[in-house]
């Protein structure tokens, strides 16, 4: 059978058939953002100070923002930071894999340490990380919006200079979030800031 006469049986099994978009590379794409989407809720600023905390990424070192519905206690917060020092974090991932890997861990630990292990389990159920974030991605809104931390490169997370005087820094008053030099001068289409949003002179964050 020579290649035409494959080409003309392939084409006779297709004709007439129902064609959809099933398989569009396009489709496929956003069907994949959305399987990976699992805050599950609007990441909100309220969500933001509910846990107080961000995590740095160990590749791009971008600050990603923690989310919950319910306020975590300091308790909870104290674990979680332990916890968040422990791990290696990468834009992406998600906490519900997290969960699965301080299950798996649990039967090796005991005592205090796998009593801990079990909050950790249950704190990643209501605490989420935004894991369809890329490296490339700038800093969330929600990370400004929340009020709690201090200001950094909208697009590479670079903290100012401190001895960079606010009204020097490039954009601000344009209304503009704030960009390193480096991003000033490569980004050209700029984000714009709320109007009241306000920063810490320190943030709590997790490595």
């Amino acid at each position: 059978m020579d290649d035409r006469t494959k080409k003309d049986i392939k084409d006779k099994d297709v004709y007439g058939t129902i064609t959809t978009e099933q398989y569009r590379p396009s489709l496929l794409n956003q069907q994949q953002k959305k399987k990976r989407a699992h805050i599950e809720f609007g990441p909100t600023a309220q969500f933001v100070r509910n846990v107080g905390i961000v995590i740095e990424c160990c590749e791009c070192n971008k600050w990603r923002v923690l989310y919950s519905k319910s306020k975590l206690s300091p308790f909870e917060v104290s674990i979680l930071e332990r916890y968040l020092d422990t791990i290696q974090y990468t834009c992406g991932d998600s906490f519900e894999a997290l969960v699965e890997n301080v299950e798996q861990n649990e039967s090796n630990i005991n005592g205090d340490e796998n009593s801990e292990h079990d909050y950790v389990g249950e704190i990643f159920k209501k605490v989420k990380v935004d894991d369809g974030l890329i490296c490339n991605n700038p800093t969330e809104i929600s990370y400004y919006s929340s009020g709690l931390f201090e200001e950094i490169c909208f697009q590479c997370g670079k903290v100012p200079e401190d001895e960079c005087d606010e009204s020097d820094r490039p954009n601000l008053n344009e209304g503009f979030y704030y960009y390193c030099d480096e991003c000033h001068t490569t980004v050209s289409s700029k984000k714009k800031r709320g109007k009241n949003t306000k920063f810490q002179v320190s943030k709590r964050s997790r490595k």
